[in-house]
């Protein structure tokens, strides 16, 4: 490499390091975590004169929001060598706070072994500060926001989504382990099931579930963008919870106000059918009972029985009975709340379990219905109501 191209390569360095320090916060420390170097910038927003950080760790400038976990878990990974990358809130020398996001690179030696950790960090304090806001908005209005790392398979939940859940947050540091804890059993095996789903090829996910909280029942829905990269991918999700159970307990009352309506129109029904049905019973009951006493009489007078005769009146007698029982089967199964739903059953039976229980009733009063059957015809099932299409 020639002298002039040295002189340039320089340059260029120079250049990329003067734009980066007047941009980026800069911090070096060696492999134990002790502050070797800071920029201009960081000892700008630490309020912290260069000779105070310099031999310290970033204990110094911790603001205690952060549960020990959290750095636990960013030592972990840099000491193995990866970039870590996160959102940290720091306190500044004059007690003030301040948001950065945050990535740290390991340099490592000749022989491989990390020699120190270089961090990058950009302040965000603006940012976060409209997401508290807009957190503190959403909780008085039972909503809470969330966030999922697909990449990572990492949960966030604001503090809103904590007191939706009725969960305190030290008892379930891991947002992810909160929500699994509080699903109900049947959203156990739907909602994440769903939300997999929506992440190989949704942009939009709607979904709604049921929990468990201390008080009692609680229905969720939620609602998020997942956004992917050029090739498809899911690489961030972006969300909102809030509380919907007065609205699926309203519309399950107006459901069991409906039901009740129709079980109390199907009563004043049989009201109205009444009249008739007492004459329907009568009718057979005096054809049981003229039977029967004129049998009594053949035997108690006579002594002797025509046989022809005898199995008339039985047959007369057997056939208002079924008269009867068939009159009583079909009120019982009108009048019973339809709590059927989604059974299989033959329409063509139940038209004419319907047309015989009606005929029966309003014979006396001059109706009469027919209706003719097609013998040829198949006789199918359908998936429904019997009770509500004979209703």
């Amino acid at each position: 490499m020639s002298k002039d191209t040295s002189k340039q390569y320089l340059a260029q360095q120079e250049a990329y390091t003067s734009g980066l320090d007047a941009h980026a916060i800069i911090a070096r420390t060696d492999a134990k975590g002790v502050i070797t170097f800071v920029n201009d910038k960081f000892c700008e927003i630490s309020k912290y004169p260069r000779e105070e950080l310099i031999g310290k760790t970033h204990k110094i400038i911790s603001s205690g929001h952060h549960p020990s976990k959290f750095f636990k878990e960013l030592w972990s990974t840099i000491q193995d060598g990866q970039l870590w990358r996160g959102e940290i809130k720091n306190r500044a020398k004059d007690g003030s706070v301040y948001w950065v996001d945050t990535t740290i690179v390991p340099l490592k030696n000749d022989k491989n072994e990390i020699k120190e950790f270089i961090s990058f960090r950009y302040e965000i304090t603006d940012r976060k500060e409209k997401e508290e806001e807009l957190s503190l908005i959403l909780e008085s209005n039972n909503v809470g926001l969330w966030k999922f790392d697909p990449i990572k398979g990492q949960l966030e939940w604001d503090e809103s989504c904590y007191n939706l859940f009725e969960i305190e947050k030290k008892d379930f540091p891991n947002a992810h382990d909160a929500w699994l804890e509080s699903l109900d059993k049947e959203s156990l095996l739907e909602a994440p099931r769903e939300f997999e789903k929506a992440l190989k090829s949704e942009n939009l996910f709607n979904s709604s579930f049921g929990i468990n909280t201390k008080v009692g029942k609680k229905h969720i829905a939620t609602r998020a963008i997942i956004e992917r990269n050029k090739s498809g991918t899911a690489i961030s999700v972006t969300g909102f919870y809030w509380d919907k159970t007065q609205e699926v307990e309203a519309i399950n009352q107006m459901n069991h106000q409906l039901k009740m309506a129709q079980q109390q129109a199907k009563l004043a029904s049989i009201g109205e059918l009444a009249a008739g049905l007492g004459h329907e019973i009568n009718n057979p009951l005096a054809i049981i009972d003229g039977c029967f006493k004129a049998m009594s009489k053949e035997v108690n007078c006579n002594g002797s029985i025509n046989k022809d005769q005898w199995n008339a009146k039985v047959d007369k007698v057997a056939s208002a009975i079924d008269r009867i029982s068939k009159i009583i089967a079909g009120l019982r199964n009108f009048s019973l709340p339809d709590n059927q739903s989604g059974t299989n059953f033959s329409p063509i039976e139940a038209l004419d379990e319907s047309v015989k229980l009606i005929s029966e009733i309003y014979q006396h009063q001059g109706i009469r219905i027919e209706y003719k059957e097609d013998l040829e015809a198949t006789n199918p099932k359908v998936e429904g109501s019997k009770g509500k299409l004979q209703q």
